[in-house]
């Protein structure tokens, strides 16, 4: 008789979908849940594989009750670190006999051997294999933010594929952006025209002429109550730098589409087609990122000086002080529309990859269909 059993996270979205009923899955949760309300049928396990100092304390953000409910007699198991003895329930997860049952032959090149456990799920995927279930069910993980989950993903991303690999039925009624990307090699690249690229030039020209015009005469009112000393100056100055980095943003954007569609231009005339991959957009985001970080803590560091050059000049009004003040003002207006440039660029190269993803998912993952194993496979929720 095949064995299956379903491993329940916390997320909202899939959570309540599990077979709490079935008489033929066990049902396995994690901390809190074993008390939570929406727990809707009989479980079987409960993982708390976090330190006595985590489960034990008072101050419990999703069950300040939790201590006590873990020392009541429960009928199923509780799977810790290390048996607790004022747990009556808990049993000492078999680490060691996992990773030799399961790891024997990875391990780096030093010879040390890779214990790849990131969150309380891996643990469970792991568990699963070594009680040797046939059948494993995922709910309700998603990992889908970019806080703890980034680097849990990949853990649980990699025990989902050793389980598929030593013949397990493994059924994801969850998780899709974990796994549902393209297939390297078979998807991912996209064929663009230059047109892709340039169709909105001349409205966002158009649009960069008009912030200009703003930028000038925003300028002008900067100048003229930064020379008279004028209390308004703070106010006009803000609507001056926020003018400046909306024309960085628009020029920053013209300036990329501009040069990808250059960039196409070339490679259709040598070689018939301009093929673009998801990575090249992805890594020119995240270095856009970084480079706009850089320029927002600039601008931030000058926009401090400034602050204090204009009390400086407002309490002693002198020549120096002006010069000063006025240098430093041009210079925060530069890094202002330097740091809305580099925005732009982000949000030009968000754009192509969103739209790549866009045209990869209307393509149907036919390809990915013929190639991958169907023993793994999704489930709509």
């Amino acid at each position: 008789m095949n064995r299956t059993v379903a491993i329940i996270g916390t997320h909202p979205e899939t959570r309540e979908e599990a077979p709490w009923n079935d008489p033929t899955v066990d049902r396995w949760v994690f901390n809190e849940a074993g008390s939570a309300p929406w727990v809707a049928g009989p479980i079987q396990a409960v993982f708390q594989m976090h330190a006595p100092e985590v489960y034990r304390s008072p101050a419990n953000r999703s069950d300040p009750k939790h201590w006590d409910w873990l020392q009541e007699p429960h009928p199923f198991v509780i799977w810790m670190q290390a048996a607790d003895p004022d747990v009556p329930a808990s049993r000492r997860y078999p680490l060691e006999a996992i990773c030799a049952e399961l790891l024997p032959g990875l391990a780096f090149g030093d010879g040390a051997p890779v214990h790849y456990f990131t969150s309380s799920i891996a643990y469970a995927l792991a568990l699963a294999l070594y009680h040797e279930y046939d059948r494993i069910d995922l709910y309700g993980v998603e990992m889908g933010s970019n806080t703890e989950y980034a680097y849990q993903r990949d853990g649980v991303a990699f025990w989902v594929g050793l389980a598929a690999g030593r013949g397990a039925e493994v059924v994801l009624h969850c998780a899709k952006p974990i796994f549902d990307q393209p297939l390297y090699g078979y998807e991912g690249n996209v064929r663009l025209d230059a047109a892709y690229f340039t169709a909105d030039l001349p409205g966002l020209t158009a649009q960069a002429q008009a912030k200009q015009a703003e930028v000038e005469a925003a300028r002008d009112r900067d100048a003229e109550l930064l020379t008279a000393g004028a209390g308004e100056w703070p106010e006009a100055r803000a609507a001056f730098l926020e003018a400046a980095r909306a024309l960085g943003r628009l020029d920053g954007i013209i300036s990329e589409k501009a040069r990808y569609a250059g960039k196409t231009e070339t490679a259709i005339a040598e070689t018939g087609a301009a093929v673009y991959s998801r990575n090249e957009f992805e890594a020119r985001l995240a270095s856009a990122r970084e480079r706009a970080e850089q320029a927002r803590a600039h601008e931030n560091i000058e926009s401090g000086r400034l602050s204090a050059l204009w009390r400086a000049w407002l309490a002693a009004p002198s020549p120096e002080g002006a010069a000063a003040l006025y240098k430093s003002a041009e210079l925060q207006v530069h890094l202002a529309y330097n740091a809305g440039w580099q925005a732009g660029e982000c949000m030009a190269n968000d754009v192509f990859m969103r739209d790549m993803d866009t045209q990869m998912r209307m393509a149907g993952g036919q390809k990915s269909a013929d190639v991958i194993n169907q023993s793994l496979t999704y489930q709509p929720a």
